[in-house]
């Protein structure tokens, strides 16, 4: 929208979309034109259904989301040796090129890392505060990281052969290996996450709830 934010469109109703430059809107709009997908994550801004949680807790409406809704879930990890991580597999699954994206905010936390349990080959490393990519797996193409303003980053992945399980993992830098096991210094540093979706393609497209 014209103020920056993600917002609902009815159907047959055209799309604009605004230039985003330092996610500040910023030039005259376009025309949005995009194939038809669907979130394959049933419930991609709530999280007490369809996620399995490692060591890691989230409080849903923590913060101000992208759609300018108090929406967005606090995710925070534990003290404990082990991965720190959320998991979601998306109805149905399939053997066929998929994108996952993920709204993300830093707080006290910045690194994240997107995971697939597929292959030790199949995940990328985040900073969500200066907006940079590490290391990506073999097995992963086109990451991305888009600046949204007010400190929303959407990060993105595409998995060239497979729509299963997906994990997003608090990690401890950009060189993270997959799904890596560390110690925390606490329980109470965190980040923000929001609007999680995976649909069947070669790119994301907008966020679909």
């Amino acid at each position: 929208a014209k103020n920056g934010l993600i917002t609902s469109v009815a159907t047959d109703i055209p799309r604009l979309e605004y230039p985003l430059i330092d996610g500040v809107v910023n030039g005259c709009p376009s025309l949005l034109l995009e194939p038809q997908r669907t979130n394959l994550v049933t419930y991609s801004q709530t999280y007490t259904s369809g996620w399995i949680f490692d060591d890691s807790t989230i409080t849903e409406n923590s913060t101000i989301s992208p759609d300018g809704n108090i929406n967005a879930g606090l995710w925070k990890g534990n003290t404990v040796s082990s991965r720190h991580n959320i998991g979601v597999t998306p109805t149905p699954v399939g053997s066929v090129t998929a994108s996952f994206s993920l709204f993300v905010k830093a707080k006290e936390l910045k690194y994240l890392q997107i995971a697939s349990a597929n292959t030790v080959n199949q995940y990328v490393n985040f900073d969500v505060e200066s907006g940079i990519i590490g290391t990506v797996g073999s097995s992963f193409s086109n990451a991305k990281i888009e600046n949204y303003g007010n400190g929303w980053y959407r990060i993105s992945v595409v998995s060239p052969n497979q729509y299963n399980g997906y994990y997003i993992s608090l990690v401890s830098g950009l060189t993270a290996t997959w799904l890596e096991s560390w110690i925390m210094p606490n329980n109470t540093d965190g980040l923000y996450i929001f609007g999680a979706q995976i649909e069947q393609g070669s790119f994301p497209t907008s966020y679909i709830k």
